[in-house]
């Protein structure tokens, strides 16, 4: 099993999307993960486009690659 994580919700400090490759070859197997920047502001405003719930939370969690309920959440 090969899990890269969320797409765009990174909770490590790296803020940009992850994927993993999987190559089997001649009974051979090799994974990478691979990591992607993205428009994090695009993705924070598109979620508040959407009315998104708890939107300060998730602008908190994509913009710091951090899990938001560690530390009080900035408001706004």
């Amino acid at each position: 099993m090969v899990n890269a994580g969320s797409v765009g919700l990174s909770f490590d400090g790296d803020n940009r999307a992850s994927y993993a490759v999987i190559d089997i070859a001649n009974g051979d197997l090799a994974v990478q993960i691979r990591r992607v920047a993205y428009d994090v502001e695009a993705a924070v405003q598109a979620a508040r486009d959407a009315a998104m719930p708890d939107i300060n939370v998730f602008a908190h969690a994509v913009r710091r690659a951090e899990y938001p309920y560690h530390a009080p959440v900035p408001q706004g």
